[in-house]
């Protein structure tokens, strides 16, 4: 009679990589692999679970942040009471764009001008002194 041959702990290979758990800024991706055949009593032991999984860090590059502005400011006074003036609003950047994302206007596209009080202006009518009496 031959003796059973013994058996080694048997675990299989490691599975793929998981999708990763975010599309950028850090997250994480696990694989794992599994017990196919306990060892007999006396040959090489299984690894402990905590070595039938790993993980790893993915997709660590920044998110992008796009540009965002605030609503436009309301318009200012107008520079004339009549014939003919301007007045500006202006709007400001509330976030920087950081990482690739959609930049900000450009700084002359952040104001904006409009004619105002365009009607003529009254004319006081002016009158000379008084001349000499006629004879």
């Amino acid at each position: 009679l031959q003796p059973c041959p013994s058996w080694d702990c048997v675990v299989s290979e490691w599975s793929t990589w998981s999708e990763c758990s975010a599309s950028c800024g850090g997250g994480k991706q696990n694989r794992t692999r599994t017990l196919i055949k306990q060892p007999d009593p006396g040959e090489s032991p299984c690894p402990p679970e905590s070595h039938m999984q790993e993980y790893r860090e993915c997709n660590t590059e920044c998110c992008p942040i796009n540009c965002r502005l605030y609503e436009w400011a309301p318009w200012s006074n107008c520079s004339m009471d009549c014939g003919g003036g301007t007045q500006t609003r202006i709007r400001s950047i509330e976030v920087e764009p950081k990482c690739n994302g959609e930049a900000c206007p450009p700084p002359a596209d952040l104001k904006e001008s409009q004619s105002c009080n365009s009607h003529c202006c009254p004319v006081n009518c002016e009158v000379s002194e008084w001349s000499g009496w006629s004879n």
